[in-house]
């Protein structure tokens, strides 16, 4: 595991809190959507960019100062900079290392992939009589590819159900569509 909550870092891992601040607006010019503390964190621990104790420092003070929002949405907190935390990014961008600048760019693309993931699966629970629907889903960016509505009769059988698809919802979906295949393979002979 990597060291992240130590002051050993790697050498080229950022630890003044100007830069830091920086580079917390700089990784949303990759990203270019709000993302949750966790989201952050993964960004900046996935290239071991600084601390994770001057990171939440720094992203406290760029709230405080203005140049940060802060948004409750659901009940989690999403950070996103404000015009004046991109303005200021603009004029100050080159403090940041290239080195630390070329990382946060990698770090950036990978948490973006990973939030177009969380955003392509969905798994949600209604509750109705005698039981919960539970509809599951899996999207690209254009189109559905994969939807389907299972009825189960508790409420923990329908949280391990969302669980479970949310883990591998590719394995679900090819189970299900070779299922249909095969299914459809033996209907075709029969017929014949």
């Amino acid at each position: 595991m990597k060291k992240f909550f130590d002051e050993d870092l790697n050498l080229g891992s950022l630890n003044d809190p100007e830069q830091i601040k920086l580079l917390l607006l700089y990784i949303f010019i990759s990203v270019r959507r709000p993302m949750t503390l966790t989201e952050i964190t993964d960004t900046v621990r996935y290239e071991e960019l600084c601390n994770y104790f001057d990171m939440t420092g720094c992203l406290k003070e760029l709230v405080k100062d203005g140049l940060m929002d802060k948004t409750d949405i659901d009940g989690e907190d999403y950070y996103s900079p404000t015009a004046k935390g991109f303005s200021a990014l603009s004029q100050l961008e080159r403090h940041i290392p290239k080195s630390i600048r070329d990382k946060a760019d990698v770090s950036a693309a990978n948490t973006l992939a990973a939030i177009i993931r969380k955003e392509s699966v969905t798994a949600d629970i209604v509750e109705v009589p005698m039981g919960y629907m539970v509809k599951l889903g899996l999207n690209d960016e254009s189109m559905k590819i994969f939807e389907s509505t299972l009825y189960m009769p508790s409420i923990g059988q329908a949280k391990a159900l969302c669980r479970l698809f949310k883990a591998d919802p590719e394995k679900v979906y090819m189970s299900f569509m070779g299922f249909l295949t095969e299914s459809a393979k033996s209907f075709e002979k029969e017929e014949n």
